[in-house]
């Protein structure tokens, strides 16, 4: 540095400038500082200007170094970038508005809807569970508050249930009016039945047999199980209730008459057997009882119906009737149930 100052004032006596050399070596290196210094300068303001844009302006920016070796090069290119930055921290502040309005209106949602929801419950004839509740939920109670909405639903559930009961028994009316004269307005009315008091089993064993006249026999098995499922339950938690018992089978029988219009007779045959087994031990615990004496041929009907051959066909066939003579003997046979020994018969002959 001093060698490069001698050589200046050399450069300057020799040039003719001696009587103004003194000035001339004072006054260049001040011009050299003062640049120097307003570069610096320059570089602490776009170091300023970066970390007061915003949370991006700042994690983009850094230290300031990226921006100051760009304006080293190009101010109007650094200008730019932080005209970018500036904009990107604007719309990352109207996100945030955005966000905080959102979370507003829902609240006010959640506020109204509790207060829809409570209605006049709120009001001086409120009951006390409906009190005790608005009390909870007042004071932060949320637990609290939950245990007694439920238990407000299982009152209401309670209540009601006789309405759900009888729209599903009107429901089965119409069903039952519709039956041979317009399976499918049928098979929709005992499936709002199904909907209004669900797993009624008469109401599942209409809608198997509907769904196999309306073509639909996956369907028709979906209700079937359906049925079965419940009647196994029912049957396994009390085997001494004699109409479980009887449900159960049934349910075997629905299975197995859908597994035959499928082409399954193994499969039926199993099933049918399992209906038989059933029907057998009622009908043997009660001789009298016309009703299990019938379940028990009908279970006998549906084995000849798919027997492999001729010889046990006929022998489903002889027990059946062996059942049925001595109960249309007695007249204890319905209306329905009288022709059943003449068609046997006809069946037997061929």
């Amino acid at each position: 540095m001093q060698s490069t100052y001698q050589q200046l004032l050399h450069w300057i006596k020799s040039a003719g400038f001696e009587q103004w050399s003194w000035v001339i070596a004072v006054v260049t290196p001040l011009c050299v500082a003062g640049v120097w210094l307003f570069s610096q300068r320059k570089k602490e303001q776009i170091h300023t200007t970066i970390t007061s844009q915003g949370p991006v302006a700042q994690q983009i920016g850094g230290s300031g170094s990226i921006i100051h070796q760009h304006f080293s090069a190009d101010p109007q290119l650094v200008q730019q970038l932080l005209d970018r930055i500036s904009e990107k921290d604007q719309q990352l502040g109207q996100n945030q508005q955005l966000l905080s309005q959102k979370d507003l209106e829902i609240d006010a949602l959640k506020r109204q809807a509790l207060t829809t929801a409570l209605g006049e419950e709120s009001g001086p004839n409120a009951t006390g569970s409906k009190k005790q509740l608005i009390a909870q939920l007042q004071s932060g109670g949320i637990t609290q508050a939950l245990d007694i909405l439920q238990r407000l639903e299982m009152q209401a559930t309670e209540l009601a249930q006789p309405l759900r009961a009888r729209a599903a028994q009107l429901a089965r009316e119409q069903g039952a009016l519709l039956l041979g004269r317009n399976a499918q307005k049928a098979y929709q009315a005992f499936e709002r039945a199904n909907q209004h008091e669900p797993q009624h089993l008469p109401s599942l064993w209409q809608l198997a047999d509907l769904s196999k006249v309306l073509g639909s026999l996956e369907q028709a098995m979906v209700w079937a199980q359906s049925a079965l499922t419940k009647c196994q339950k029912l049957a396994a938690s009390d085997p001494k209730n004699s109409d479980w018992q009887r449900d159960l089978s049934v349910s075997f029988n629905k299975v197995a008459g859908i597994l035959q219009a499928q082409g399954e007779r193994a499969q039926a045959l199993v099933q049918y057997g399992k209906s038989l087994a059933i029907s057998e031990k009622l009908a043997t615990s009660d001789p009298q009882n016309a009703q299990w004496q019938t379940d028990l041929a009908v279970s006998y009907l549906k084995l000849a119906g798919v027997a492999p051959n001729k010889a046990q066909r006929n022998e489903g066939y002889d027990q059946a009737l062996k059942l049925l003579r001595p109960l249309d003997a007695r007249g204890a046979l319905t209306a329905a149930q009288e022709n059943w020994i003449s068609v046997i018969e006809n069946e037997k002959a061929k």
